[in-house]
């Protein structure tokens, strides 16, 4: 019994400790060590390279025409500009919709087979023009000045790729709407290793890279987590413009946003774990740490939080401690049902909405996990590819 206790007590306080090191600790230490290092971010200047903007599509022909107008209505130079809408097979009439758009630049690639985004990358890829690329997805929509905030990072040469800021839309009800706080903390951990040289991800819906640093992705791969890696690998700077704004949804219920989750991890962990091959966090150690702290750690959060609550559990008996601690994690849990509650009814209740969507990512990431590790990572990224 004394050696199960002191089991127990191992995995409750490693799993305690990781879970407040990825959500609190190492954001801090970051944040300790920026104050007196790190590199000098260069303000805003003009500068409009040739770029092409990409947009891979499947079925997307209800929004496409709109996602055009939007692209189009940037201002950017046209002359500079290039637009590509790649089609995944669709079925619909998403590439009729786009070829209505030809006499304005905008070119069309019809692939006929539906073989998911990363695919359908590559291809479109070989017909850029652009010195940059730009990835965007059919239901993006871009701020105002989004293009040139972005770009304006290519007049260093050190800069390899560059991310905008997503804002995710909906009601103050939603799971989109009441995830504003993990997002902030998200962007906020990503400024500060952008700062330190550390960032090595992206955001798919307004991401941009060199078109000469772009190396063919897999097929389990995505441009915000793999080109990332590559730029650095290259010897490249990875950037975050928080005034290159995008605007996107995410689905409003929780079942969707679980498929989601699962979906995003799946891939990320596996592609990640692929492109960061021997020798990786021994050449780039501090980019390794921001991997693993950042990334790795957070996606087994639904993991340490499982064997936390359950070793708690069988701690019981061991003194006030262990009683204190899980009385707080079943106020956690109760303020995550109610959080379930006030979702299902409608209403906004902010603290507990928010509690509700951390322990919803947290299983969607779990079960992205146990998906990449059980060779379950989806490779067609279209709407219907829900199976989890």
């Amino acid at each position: 019994m004394m050696v199960l206790s002191v089991v127990m007590k191992m995995l409750f306080w490693l799993s305690a400790a990781t879970i407040i090191y990825v959500y609190a600790g190492y954001y801090l230490i970051l944040k300790a060590v920026s104050a007196f290092s790190g590199y000098k971010l260069a303000p805003g200047t003009d500068f409009a390279p040739g770029i092409s903007v990409i947009i891979a599509a499947h079925n997307e022909g209800g929004v496409i025409a709109d996602r055009l107008d939007d692209i189009l209505a940037q201002g950017y130079p046209e002359d500079r500009l290039e637009v590509i809408v790649a089609s995944d097979g669709s079925t619909d009439d998403t590439v009729a919709a786009a070829y209505r758009y030809k006499d304005k630049g905008v070119v069309v690639l019809d692939f006929r087979e539906n073989r998911g985004r990363a695919l359908t990358h590559n291809d479109a890829v070989e017909h850029a023009s652009g010195e940059v690329l730009v990835f965007t997805d059919a239901e993006t929509r871009f701020g105002e000045g989004f293009l040139k905030n972005l770009l304006f990072h290519y007049a260093d040469p050190a800069v390899g790729c560059v991310s905008g800021r997503v804002y995710l839309r909906g009601s103050s009800t939603d799971i989109s709407g009441s995830e504003s706080i993990y997002l902030k903390y998200e962007l906020a951990l990503r400024r500060i290793e952008e700062k330190l040289g550390m960032l090595a991800t992206g955001s798919g819906p307004c991401f941009s890279v060199r078109k000469k640093l772009f190396r063919p992705l897999t097929a389990i791969d995505d441009v915000d987590f793999s080109i990332p890696i590559d730029c650095v690998k290259a010897g490249y700077l990875v950037r975050q413009e928080m005034e290159a704004r995008a605007y996107d949804y995410l689905p409003a219920d929780p079942a969707s946003e679980i498929r989601l989750r699962a979906r995003m991890t799946s891939k990320n962990f596996l592609g990640t774990v692929r492109r960061c091959g021997k020798g990786f966090y021994t050449k780039f150690p501090m980019i390794g740490l921001g991997l693993i702290s950042h990334k790795f750690l957070r996606w087994f959060t639904g993991y340490f939080m499982a064997v936390a609550l359950l070793s708690n559990l069988a701690l019981l008996g061991e003194g006030p401690v262990y009683k204190i601690a899980f009385a707080v994690q079943a106020i956690f849990y109760a303020l995550c049902l109610a959080g379930y509650l006030g979702r299902v009814l409608g209403r906004n209740l902010p603290i507990v909405a928010q509690i509700f969507s951390f322990t919803l990512a947290a299983y969607g990431m779990s079960i992205g996990i146990f998906n990449s590790l059980t060779g379950r990572v989806p490779v067609k990224w279209g709407k219907q590819a829900n199976n989890l």
